[in-house]
């Protein structure tokens, strides 16, 4: 097995014209771990993807494999020498070739009885070997992608790459396909990079998080971290969305008050703040000070949609569906502040 090391793009950018694309972006990929890249359309996600395989050339910054130098401004190891994994949104199978013959494409290398080996392996890891014969056109789309990853991985690729894999599939197979794929990424231990623009995606299959907007990222950690404690607000924002309030600062409690409750925080420059609260974050208590009024219930999935009113304020929460809701009285609510912040 290839040893693993950690691919790195260093304060890259890319411009194409006048435009930059991508703009002092740095961000590791660390072996063993999946890193998903999350913004909207036209952050530069796929264009710093393209960066890290060589599709693309860097306007300034520099790429590593480990110690190795990939692309700098005087350096650029094209793509098939990078040995780096990539899978697309359409799955680019070879139409005229089998399940078997696609992954075997890329290990022309090694004996054939070495390929029908490999090959037969992943097609067991990804739970396709009934299909080892079929074409494209015979397979499923979930299938298909499955077939492409595999084909990536076959031959024990440094990094892999892959940009909205999953965003074409039909919704009720993407979560099998999807924990499929990623089990049998996981197993290489290789780092791999995840461009998608779900945040539900992101923060459910990712180690390491990353928000890009604008050509820039934004900030990256853990996903709990940079669920609760996102920089700003079009951060927040990516990953679901916020109750915006605003409160006033008490010195005496050190919390910022807000009218569904008080928020602890550092004193902020003024003696009001804007604050984001996940609408996740409240819980049902009968003698709590707040009490709001309910306007409508509606169930939305395991949870209750609340829309909720007080002080003039409307808001819509979610709470747990384990609860019976009473229009017709005042409901106490009770704040997590671990899921409040300072925007």
């Amino acid at each position: 097995m290839t040893p693993r090391h950690p691919l790195i793009a260093e304060n890259i950018s890319c411009q194409y014209g006048q435009t930059t694309i991508v703009d002092a972006a740095s961000l590791t990929l660390t072996p063993g771990q999946i890193t998903a890249l999350l913004g909207p359309s036209g952050a530069g996600k796929s264009t710093l993807l393209r960066l890290f395989s060589g599709l693309e050339t860097p306007s300034a910054g520099r790429i590593l494999h480990g110690d190795t130098i990939l692309s700098d401004g005087a350096i650029n190891i094209p793509p098939e020498r990078r040995r780096i994994g990539i899978v697309f949104q359409d799955f680019a199978l070879f139409p005229n070739l089998t399940a078997t013959e696609n992954i075997t494409f890329g290990l022309s290398h090694l004996p054939k009885p070495e390929q029908a080996s490999l090959a037969a392996d992943w097609l067991a890891r990804i739970s396709l070997s009934a299909r080892a014969d079929a074409y494209p056109h015979q397979m499923s789309g979930g299938e298909q992608q499955r077939v492409a990853i595999a084909r990536a991985l076959a031959p024990d690729p440094v990094a892999l790459l892959m940009d909205e894999p999953f965003s074409g599939l039909d919704p009720a197979l993407r979560d099998d396909v999807r924990q499929t794929a990623l089990d049998a990424i996981a197993s290489l231990g290789i780092p791999t990079l995840l461009v998608t623009h779900d945040a539900a995606e992101a923060m459910l299959f990712a180690d390491h998080l990353a928000i890009m907007r604008e050509g820039k990222i934004t900030q990256q950690g853990t996903p709990d971290k940079l669920y609760a404690q996102p920089v700003d607000e079009p951060t927040a924002l990516a990953l679901g969305p916020i109750i915006k309030l605003t409160g006033k600062w008490d010195a005496t409690t050190k919390t910022i008050r807000t009218t569904l409750g008080d928020v602890p925080a550092p004193a902020p420059k003024s003696d009001t703040a804007n604050i984001g609260i996940r609408p996740e974050a409240f819980t049902l208590d009968p003698t709590s000070p707040v009490q709001a009024r309910v306007l409508s219930a509606r169930r939305n999935g395991a949870m209750i949609q609340l829309a909720i009113e007080r002080d003039n304020t409307q808001a819509t929460i979610l709470i747990s569906a384990n609860h019976d809701i009473d229009l017709s009285n005042p409901l106490g609510l009770r704040l997590n502040p671990a899921l409040a912040f300072i925007l």
